[in-house]
């Protein structure tokens, strides 16, 4: 699992570009559009999590790649914020196969999945 600690800034959004690059570098089993919808709901994301942040803590972010897709967990230490409710995220809901969200010992978890395939159908939890 690749992990990435990142200030949750957009000045900072450069290095997560960078981070999601790698990921995509990782792999190239992966198809362009598979990648271009992994990207876009990671970028959604980390935007959404930027514009909450009131400078209270780090943002972690760890992904995961497998024969069966991919996941990205987002891990901030800030406020309770969910960042991927539905109208703040509607790329990662159109695009996502797997979105969950928890406030956890004073963290938002956020986490995302996307199949290799992409045709399954999407589950939620914890919204």
């Amino acid at each position: 699992m690749e992990k990435l600690a990142i200030v949750p800034a957009r000045e900072n959004l450069p290095w997560f570009e960078e981070y999601l690059r790698c990921l995509g570098d990782a792999d190239s089993g992966f198809s362009g559009e598979w990648k271009e919808a992994v990207t876009a709901s990671a970028l959604e994301l980390f935007l959404n999590i930027c514009g909450a942040d009131r400078g209270e803590g780090m943002l972690t972010v760890s992904a995961s790649l497998s024969t069966e897709g991919v996941g990205l967990q987002f891990v901030h230490a800030g406020g309770l914020y969910n960042p991927v409710r539905d109208d703040r995220s509607p790329c990662t809901h159109a695009r996502m196969d797997e979105i969950s969200y928890e406030f956890k010992y004073g963290r938002n978890v956020a986490a995302i999945f996307k199949k290799r395939s992409g045709t399954e159908g999407k589950e939620e939890t914890g919204k």
